[in-house]
C-alpha cells in the first residue's frame, strides 16, 4: 500500500467526484468573438457559474500559496470575475447580425488568471486524492486485521494495485490521475469491508456444521478462521473450545450408550452428566441425558405406584400414602397419583367408619349405651349422612335414658312406698314391657323394679306402744287418741311418730319399716315434765 500523503494543512473537505477543468483555449477564442456580438445564445446561468468558479479559485489560492503569490492571484481572480461580469452584461444585448455562439465558447482569460485557476485546480485535486487515500488506508488496516488475504486475496490485490498506481501518480504530482486511481480502489475495499461480517458468520456456521458431523479437524479450521477475522468473537472461541473437547465428548457418549445397553442406568446417567458438563451446547449429550433421566424417573414412578397399591391392599394406609406421595414428587401433575391418593383417603375413611360401627354395635350388645352413642358420633364426624350412625345413636340414647330412669327408682326404693311414686313407677314399668331386644341388664333392672314395687305394696305389722296418756300421731298415716298399744299395717318405708301430753315435752320417733321384717314395735311416751 502507498505512503500516507497527509503533510498538508487542514482545510475544508472535498467530495470524491472528479472535477473537469475549463477548456481555456476555447475560452480565449470566445473572448474575440464576443466583441463581434456572437454571444447571443450564452445563458446567464453559465456565465454566473464561471464567475463563482473564479471566485472559489481565488479564495483557494489565497489559502494555499505563499502570501505574495496569493495576493497576486486573488487580484487576478477579481479581475477575471469583473471581466465575466462585463461579458455577461454585454451578452444580454447581442447584435441582430451576430452569428450564434457555440456551447464551448467562453470569455478570454488573461494569462495570470489562467495560472491561478490551474494552480487552484491542482491543489484541489491533490487534497481530494489525499482524502480518498486516508480512507483507503483505514479500510486497508481493517481488512488486514480481519485476515482478508485468507478469504479474498485476489480481490484485495486488485485494490492494492490501484492504490499503488495512485501512489506513484501522487508522488509524480499527477493528482487528478492519482485521485482517479484511488477512487477505483474505493468500491473494491468497500465491498470487502462489507464482507467481513458475512465471512465471520459463514466460518462459524461451517464450524458448527463440522461439530454436528463430529469432524474435529474441520471444526478447528473453521473456528480458527473465524477468530482470524474477529479475535474477539465469543462464538468462535467457544466453538474452538468445543472442537478441542469433541473426542472426549464422543467417548463419554459412547460409554453412556454402553451402560444403557447393559441396563445400567445410573452409570449411563453419570456418563451423560459428564458429557453435558464438558459441552453444554451438545444437543446429542443433552438429549441422551434427558432420555436416561426420563427412564430412571419412569421406573422410580412405577415402583412407587406398585408399592403403594400393595400397601393399600393390605390396608396399610400410612405406607400406601407414603409410596404414592413419592411417585407424586417425580410427576407432580400426575392424575394417576391423585386418583391413588384419593383411593387411600376413601378406603381409610371407610375402614374408620366400619371400625366405629363395629365398636358401637359391640357396645350396644353390652348395653353400654353412652359409649355406643359416642362411637356413632365418631362415625358421624367423618360423614354426617351415615344413616346407620344416626339411627344407632338415637337407639343408644333411648336405652340410656331408660336405664337411667330405672336406676333412679331403684336407688331409693323407699320412695316407692309413697302412693304417687309407686303409681308412676308402676306405669313406667308397664310402658317398657313392649320393648324388644331387652338386654340382660335392662331386663334385670325391670325385674328388680317390679319386685321393689311389690315389696312397697305389701304392708308390715307395726305395733306402737304408749302409756294411755300420750296422744300419738304417725306422719302419712294419721293421729290417734291415747292408748296403750296399737297395731298398724304400714308399707315399707321410713315413718315418723310424734307424741304429745299436756305438761310434758313432746317426743319424736323415726322408724323404718323394712319389708319381710315385721312385726315392728315402736314406743311413744311423753315422760319428761315441762
Amino acid at each position: 500500500m502507498p505512503r500516507d500523503h497527509s503533510n498538508r494543512p487542514d482545510s475544508e473537505s472535498y467530495s470524491f467526484e472528479a472535477i473537469t477543468p475549463i477548456n481555456l483555449s476555447r475560452a480565449a477564442e470566445s473572448s474575440t468573438s464576443t466583441s463581434a456580438g456572437h454571444t447571443s445564445s450564452l445563458s446567464k446561468l453559465v456565465v454566473f457559474a464561471l464567475l463563482i468558479t473564479l471566485l472559489i479559485a481565488g479564495i483557494g489560492v489565497f489559502f494555499y500559496l505563499p502570501e505574495a503569490v496569493v495576493q497576486q492571484q486573488a487580484d487576478a481572480a477579481r479581475n477575471a470575475a469583473q471581466n465575466f461580469k462585463d461579458n455577461v452584461q454585454t451578452t444580454e444585448k447581442p447584435a441582430a447580425t451576430s452569428p450564434p455562439v457555440t456551447v464551448d465558447s467562453a470569455p478570454r482569460v488573461p494569462a495570470n488568471e489562467l495560472a491561478a485557476l490551474q494552480l487552484a485546480q491542482q491543489q484541489q485535486a491533490r487534497d481530494q486524492a489525499q482524502e480518498v487515500l486516508e480512507t483507503l488506508l483505514k479500510q486497508q488496516a481493517t481488512l488486514e486485521k480481519a485476515g482478508v488475504k485468507l478469504w479474498a486475496a485476489d480481490r484485495f490485490a486488485e485494490a492494492v494495485l490501484e492504490v499503488t498506481r495512485g501512489d506513484e501518480l501522487f508522488v509524480n504530482k499527477d493528482y487528478v490521475a492519482a485521485r482517479e486511481a484511488f477512487s477505483r480502489a474505493v468500491p473494491i475495499l468497500n465491498e470487502l469491508v462489507a464482507r467481513i461480517e458475512p465471512e465471520l458468520a459463514a466460518a462459524i456456521e461451517k464450524g458448527q456444521a463440522s461439530l454436528n458431523e463430529k469432524d474435529a479437524a474441520s471444526a478447528n479450521r473453521h473456528f480458527e478462521r473465524a477468530l482470524t477475522i474477529d479475535p474477539d468473537s465469543s462464538a468462535a472461541a467457544r466453538g474452538l473450545e468445543r472442537a478441542g473437547n469433541l473426542d472426549q465428548l464422543l467417548a463419554l457418549l459412547s460409554a453412556g450408550k454402553a451402560h444403557e445397553d447393559q441396563d445400567e442406568l445410573q452409570a449411563a446417567q453419570e456418563s451423560y452428566q459428564k458429557a453435558v458438563k464438558l459441552d453444554g451446547e451438545s444437543e446429542e449429550a443433552r438429549q441422551a441425558l434427558n432420555a436416561v433421566n426420563s427412564e430412571i424417573s419412569s421406573r422410580s414412578f412405577n415402583r412407587f405406584m406398585s408399592e403403594g397399591f400393595a400397601a393399600l391392599e393390605k390396608a396399610d394406609y400410612a405406607s400406601a400414602r407414603k409410596s404414592f406421595s413419592g411417585a407424586g414428587r417425580i410427576h407432580p401433575q400426575s392424575a394417576e397419583v391423585s386418583e391413588a391418593l384419593a383411593q387411600v383417603d376413601s378406603q381409610q375413611k371407610l375402614q374408620t367408619i366400619s371400625m366405629h360401627r363395629e365398636q358401637a354395635d359391640a357396645l350396644n350388645a353390652q348395653e353400654q349405651w353412652r359409649q355406643a352413642a359416642d362411637a356413632y358420633n365418631a362415625a358421624l364426624d367423618i360423614d354426617p349422612n351415615l344413616v346407620f350412625a344416626r339411627e344407632g345413636k338415637a337407639y343408644s340414647l333411648e336405652r340410656l335414658a331408660i336405664t337411667q330412669q330405672l336406676a333412679g327408682y331403684l336407688q331409693s326404693p323407699g320412695r316407692l312406698s309413697a302412693q304417687n311414686v309407686h303409681d308412676q313407677a308402676s306405669a313406667y314399668l308397664e310402658s317398657l314391657k313392649p320393648l324388644s331386644d331387652k338386654g340382660p341388664k335392662l331386663s334385670a333392672q325391670m325385674s328388680e323394679l317390679a319386685r321393689q314395687l311389690q315389696i312397697a305394696a305389701t304392708p308390715v305389722l307395726v305395733r306402737i306402744v304408749s302409756d294411755n296418756q300420750t296422744r300419738v300421731a304417725v306422719h302419712q298415716v294419721g293421729q290417734f287418741d291415747v292408748f296403750l298399744k296399737k297395731d298398724l299395717q304400714l308399707r315399707p318405708g321410713t315413718y315418723t311418730a310424734v307424741g304429745s301430753r299436756t305438761g310434758y315435752r313432746d317426743v319424736r320417733k323415726v322408724f323404718d319399716v323394712a319389708p319381710d321384717k315385721g312385726p315392728i314395735s315402736v314406743i311413744v311416751k311423753c315422760e319428761e315434765p315441762i
